[in-house]
């Protein structure tokens, strides 16, 4: 079993956890914490990627690294899991903390989207036109804003699998297909 499939089904059950004791921002925010140091640490890295360390070292470690971060018994004990059954490794934190998040989002009513645009935003006014494109289709939404330079000016949204497009490249190939009849 590949390691975002484990992590899938450990987060799916932590997140119950979370949600029947009513810390979910708790567990959320550990999460982000301890994903936090390995990202910033590539000794930290390093040191559950090597195979030459005993398990015992990485567990003391990893105890050593959530008690100083102050989380959770049930946050120590769902990585705890994943030692016990020797599947923790340096990405089980950064994967752990996104699943939880997006599970978190679902749970919340957040859909999540990218927009594409011809030219860039600014961060005040992505933010309002995420708002408005959010009540226009009746739901919370956050957007990641990119930039497409392939764009003839104009946009594509993608939403849960769902494509929003109105830019002039697709115009001028609408009316090219037009034109044909």
């Amino acid at each position: 079993m590949s390691s975002l499939n484990v992590v899938e089904r450990y987060t799916a059950t932590l997140f119950e956890v979370a949600k029947e004791k009513k810390l979910i921002e708790k567990i959320k925010d550990d999460l982000g914490k301890l994903d936090d140091s390995f990202e910033k640490s590539k000794d930290l890295k390093l040191f559950f990627e090597l195979k030459s360390i005993p398990a015992i070292e990485k567990k003391d470690l990893l105890l050593k690294i959530l008690n100083g971060l102050e989380v959770n018994e049930y946050t120590q004990n769902y990585f705890k899991l994943y030692l016990e059954n020797s599947r923790f490794n340096y990405t089980i934190p950064h994967l752990s903390y996104i699943t939880f998040n997006n599970l978190y989002k679902k749970s919340m009513g957040i859909k999540q989207g990218v927009l594409y645009l011809s030219k860039p935003l600014s961060p005040d006014e992505a933010k309002l036109l995420t708002q408005k494109i959010g009540d226009k289709l009746g739901f919370k939404l956050e957007l990641e804003v990119k930039v497409d330079s392939t764009l003839i000016d104009g946009s594509y949204l993608e939403i849960d699998g769902m494509v929003y497009e109105d830019n002039l490249k697709m115009r001028l190939a609408n009316l090219k297909n037009w034109m044909k009849v």
